[in-house]
């Protein structure tokens, strides 16, 4: 059944951001356009509005995220969605699994963007050195930074999966019946109070691991010997995996608390 959902939910969903893509992609090759002499100035201002776009691209698709959500749940198509023979998880995991892929197209679409942006008014491709990219993974492997890496790209992901469910969370709460007079501004509190805590929570666990941290700063503080790499790259992966723990954590508890809310305490419109 969560097969079908997904495809139904890509089905509903990909003309929107279909929109977007073509958008991000003809904005930049309009710049491409510019690019003669007397037309350089031009240039850089399309630049600029390209950037923008990025950014109007980036709240757009979480709006687009959180709409299709609420419409899907909570509107006319929530009563027959929650009404089909699948459980609460397999409609929020269907629904949270598509909001992330697409977030992580939009991610390769605007990297992709800001290639052929560099090429077009830089041209880095025309004067790199593909020979030394063997090198530089050698390198990288040498001293663990593979792994910080890995651990960076799946923090990424993990915390893409955290934003969503924030949105889904709050929507959730906004929705319960005590709060059916003043949805938004419930859900805003929401959003505000799950910063609060997660915030108060890293702020403790700073504190905890002071002396340890205040010690990794005086000892690198005039830098890192190359000897030492290795072992100042392991310290980094501590830090960057207990980062990711903590946002698996706050996830974990957001998903749970917003399926809990939609099986027990929802009444659907």
């Amino acid at each position: 059944m969560l097969g079908k959902l997904l495809k139904y939910e890509i089905k509903s969903t990909y003309r929107e951001f279909l929109g977007i893509y073509c958008a991000l992609i003809a904005s930049v090759l309009l710049t491409w356009t510019m690019k003669l002499p007397q037309l350089e100035t031009v240039g850089y201002i399309a630049s600029i509005c390209v950037f923008a776009v990025m950014v109007a691209a980036v709240v757009i698709v979480f709006i687009s995220i959180l709409n299709a959500f609420n419409k899907r749940i909570f509107g006319r198509q929530g009563y027959l969605n929650m009404t089909l023979p699948a459980s609460t998880h397999q409609q929020v995991c269907s629904r949270l699994l598509v909001s992330v892929m697409w977030c992580l197209i939009t991610g390769i679409v605007m990297t992709i963007s800001i290639f052929l942006l560099l090429q077009i008014h830089g041209g880095i491709f025309n004067h790199m050195n593909f020979g030394e990219l063997g090198d530089l993974w050698t390198a990288l492997w040498e001293n663990n930074l593979v792994l910080t890496i890995v651990l960076i790209l799946v923090s990424i992901l993990v915390s893409i999966f955290a934003i969503v469910l924030s949105l889904y969370c709050a929507s959730t709460v906004a929705h319960l019946p005590i709060f059916r007079k003043f949805k938004i501004v419930a859900g805003i509190l929401t959003l505000v109070a799950f910063s609060f805590v997660e915030s108060r929570v890293v702020s403790l666990l700073t504190w905890m691991g002071s002396g340890w941290l205040n010690d990794l700063g005086a000892r690198f503080s005039h830098g890192v010997p190359m000897a030492q790499i290795p072992e100042f790259v392991g310290y980094l992966n501590l830090i960057i995996g207990i980062a990711l723990l903590i946002t698996v954590v706050f996830s974990l508890a957001k998903y749970f608390l917003t399926t809990y809310l939609l099986s027990k305490h929802m009444e659907l419109e």
